[in-house]
């Protein structure tokens, strides 16, 4: 079944805990290059809880792209959408949990985000 479109937030919220959980740095992880993912780790634990791990850069390895975090044993990836969200598809594809969309405070057009992430 193709799952692009779905919205997974009851299915989340249903097994939630919210604010239990741990927000885990990956040594050498630097703070001030990541506020984005930072905020948005907070606000996973905050809502639906659960332990957020955050990965650090692949530290300048060329071609090597990493995930921005390990939550509920997958990965995921923080992007605003746009053609960055195939790279976000690519880096969790080995243990695939998601892709988190920030919108920020924009209006989108859902059928315009569904044929971006199609492939």
């Amino acid at each position: 079944m193709n799952k692009i479109g779905i919205d997974v937030t009851d299915e989340y919220k249903s097994n939630a805990n919210p604010g239990n959980g741990s927000l885990i740095r990956e040594s050498g992880y630097v703070d001030s290059f990541h506020k984005e993912e930072i905020d948005m780790a907070e606000w996973l634990i905050k809502e639906l809880g659960g332990d957020v791990t955050l990965i650090k850069e692949a530290n300048g390895a060329y071609g090597v792209s990493r995930p921005d975090y390990i939550w509920q044993d997958h990965y995921w990836e923080l992007k605003s959408v746009d053609s960055a969200l195939r790279k976000a598809v690519r880096q969790i594809h080995d243990r695939p949990g998601g892709v988190i969309l920030d919108f920020g405070k924009s209006r989108i057009n859902v059928t315009g985000v569904e044929s971006k992430i199609k492939t």
